[in-house]
């Protein structure tokens, strides 16, 4: 799961981080379910930290895409699900990956090179955000800050934005 957390009203970028879980390969005899619990309380302990640390105001994602397979689509359940839970008080924004394509690579059939060059035209210090992360697990973090910046144009968010202000 990838993050990118910005300062609520300024929207500076703050860092990018990527949880990641991992198979467990100790425990060979455990079910598949038995270990995506596990998995959900890694991801779950993780975001608990992170809200810790930075207080988050709400949260923007990219909204469900039918994936190709059934497993990517019970993580992303799973994830969703964390999400909700802990922060469904907060505000939470969606954007389509379209809709993030459109706002970012100027087409619907933007590449996530295209994307990401979108993001470094208005963050000037991504890189420097991703840098804990490795080249081919960024694209995660990038997937957060592009649906963040996608949401930015919502009158959900500009509202947020206004009543937090006030």
């Amino acid at each position: 799961m990838g993050l990118a957390v910005v300062e609520t009203y300024s929207m500076e970028l703050q860092k990018c981080y990527l949880i990641k879980t991992i198979k467990d390969a100790l425990k060979k005899n455990d079910s598949v379910a038995t270990d995506n619990l596990r998995r959900c309380r890694q991801v779950r302990q993780e975001l608990v930290a992170l809200d810790q640390q930075y207080a988050f105001a709400g949260i923007a994602m990219e909204s469900f895409s039918a994936p190709r397979h059934a497993s990517s689509a019970a993580k992303y359940a799973m994830s969703v699900g964390i999400i909700w839970g802990l922060f469904g008080d907060r505000p939470v924004l969606q954007a389509t990956p379209q809709e993030i394509k459109i706002r970012l690579g100027g087409k619907r059939s933007a590449s996530k090179n295209e994307v990401r060059s979108g993001l470094e035209g208005e963050y000037s210090n991504l890189s420097e955000a991703l840098t804990d992360i490795t080249k081919g697990q960024q694209h995660h973090a990038v997937d957060g800050l592009a649906a963040l910046v996608t949401c930015m144009d919502s009158d959900q968010l500009r509202m947020t934005q206004l009543i937090g202000g006030a």
